[in-house]
């Protein structure tokens, strides 16, 4: 068996420095970057969207949670107004000047209520403006003036007087 036996057709073709193998490889490479491209293409649009999406469920779910806030906050204030309702905070009302301690007592007791177990409210007041007294849930019921959030109370109570007079002159 010598050197001058021919090989095939196909086995010329594909020799390194023919058209053939030049082309393939060509094709190859351009097939490669192609799916590469692609690949990139498609990743870019699945992170877009999951992005959106996530987006689009924390928003949802802020959402739920300030509803849900909201609620527990309408229930503490319809609480609150119905506590107003009860024999202590009336009697307290009509005459601020009787100091009763048990009364005082069982009042800031109740302010503490709202407090104890409640994330949403750290504190709980009664102002009494005739008196001007304050009641806190901290256990102290102090003169306004001796009171160490005089400034926040005075200020909303000015922005309250603010708003009737707006509204008086509305009507």
């Amino acid at each position: 068996m010598g050197k001058n036996r021919k090989m095939p057709l196909f086995v010329n073709a594909f020799h390194r420095k023919s058209i053939f193998y030049k082309t393939f490889g060509m094709l190859s490479i351009l097939s490669v970057v192609t799916v590469l491209m692609f690949a990139l293409f498609i990743n870019q649009l699945v992170v877009r969207t999951q992005k959106d999406r996530i987006d689009d469920l924390n928003l949802t779910q802020l959402r739920r949670i300030g509803d849900d806030v909201d609620t527990r906050l309408q229930n503490i204030a319809q609480n609150m107004e119905q506590s107003l309702w009860s024999s202590d905070f009336i009697s307290l009302m009509v005459n601020p000047y009787n100091k009763d301690s048990d009364r005082s007592f069982r009042i800031v007791d109740q302010l503490a209520g709202y407090v104890t177990g409640n994330a949403l409210i750290e504190q709980a007041f009664l102002y009494l403006p005739a008196s001007e007294e304050v009641f806190g849930s901290d256990g102290n019921y102090l003169p306004l003036d001796r009171f160490s959030d005089q400034n926040a109370i005075r200020l909303y109570l000015d922005n309250h007087d603010r708003e009737r007079k707006s509204q008086g002159d509305t009507e």
